[in-house]
């Protein structure tokens, strides 16, 4: 089974996030840097599927990992790779985590405002859908209204016809 031994090393933003002078007084605290996960779905835990949370990442190097920590009380969202390095005889895990917090916001952002504009579009769809149909109706109403229009015409035409035809005399009585 996988074991954690120790942190080795950790660089000048490892220690500035967590608030430590150097690696030993963060390992004087904390055993593992999962300490600060945050158990969330979606993101990577302690164990994952039975399995120490490098030991899943380096097994499973096709996907993307995020873990989520706190820092105060913003939590930042890491994408996190872990390489396996061999020096003599040791394994060495190398784990590398980006605090992409920022991106993560963006992301949040630009989804909300792609949700926005389509819900926006849609609307304007549906308005112009309305006018096209109010459109077509009143064309079918002009047709309607012309092919009335055409017998009425004829037969005022031959009324004027018949009237004037008597008011000449031209027309015997009935």
């Amino acid at each position: 089974h996988f074991n954690i031994q120790t942190l080795c090393d950790g660089n000048r933003a490892f220690l500035d996030f967590f608030g430590y002078s150097d690696v030993p007084s963060f390992l004087a605290e904390h055993e593992c840097i999962c300490d600060f996960f945050i158990e969330r779905e979606g993101y990577l835990s302690t164990m994952m599927k039975g399995k120490n949370w490098i030991e899943y990442v380096k097994e499973n190097p096709g996907y993307s990992h995020y873990v989520l920590m706190k820092k105060g009380d913003k939590e930042h969202v890491f994408s996190v790779s872990v390489n396996e390095v061999h020096i003599e005889n040791d394994k060495i895990y190398i784990a590398s985590f980006s605090d992409i917090t920022e991106l993560e916001g963006y992301k949040k952002t630009l989804e909300e405002r792609i949700k926005s504009e389509v819900a926006e579009n849609l609307n304007k769809d549906r308005i112009m859908h309305n006018q096209s149909k109010s459109v077509q109706m009143g064309e079918m109403l002009n047709m309607i209204a012309h092919q009335w229009r055409q017998p009425l015409n004829a037969i005022s035409a031959s009324a004027i016809s018949v009237s004037m035809k008597l008011e000449l005399g031209e027309l015997g009585d009935l």
